[in-house]
């Protein structure tokens, strides 16, 4: 996702970001109201999507774990900007930094509501990065349970940069029609 500033909406300070599909060749808008939503209709929300910075949190605790038999440390955390969970705990492997689990809780709840786990069996080193491939993500709420698998994974893929043009972005259009 990348995040644009503003341009052509009602309300003053909402911010954009937009999800590039390259199966379809499309790329999406979502507000920032949007970040919440379902993505493709299952338990995935495009904010699990986005890229988590550690200056994007304020840090409330933090201890030592173990997880699925490796060290961890699991630290709760509450969101610095606007989001759909007032706060979240993410356990991080001490041996990588991978993250193995993100709990998300609502408002005055012990209880987290959603549970996203990265399965180990499933990561990928790249780049100097460690990407999960495969997720397992249940939204206690609702009951309901969401495997997910990337593949094809790129990491600093070569895009055309007209794919992120002003004009482009706002047509939500084909892309590969659109460059053509």
């Amino acid at each position: 996702m990348q995040r644009v500033e503003p341009f052509g909406s009602s309300q003053p300070h909402e911010c954009h970001a937009f999800v590039y599909l390259p199966s379809l060749h499309k790329v999406r808008r979502i507000s920032t109201a949007q970040r919440g939503d379902a993505f493709f209709g299952t338990d995935v929300t495009y904010e699990d999507l986005e890229r988590r910075r550690a200056s994007d949190y304020e840090i409330l605790s933090a201890s030592e774990v173990e997880f699925a038999g490796e060290s961890a440390t699991a630290i709760r955390v509450r969101p610095r900007k606007h989001s759909t969970y007032s706060e979240a705990q993410f356990t991080i492997a001490r041996a990588d930094y991978a993250i193995l689990e993100a709990r998300y809780f609502k408002r005055d709840s012990p209880d987290a509501y959603r549970i996203m786990t990265s399965l180990r069996s499933g990561m990928l080193s790249a780049g100097g990065h460690v990407l999960p491939t495969q997720l397992v993500v249940e939204n206690l709420s609702k009951g309901t349970v969401t495997e997910v698998t990337f593949k094809d994974l790129a990491i600093n893929p070569k895009i055309d940069d007209r794919v992120f043009s002003i004009r482009t972005l706002e047509q939500e259009r084909d892309i590969q029609k659109s460059l053509e």
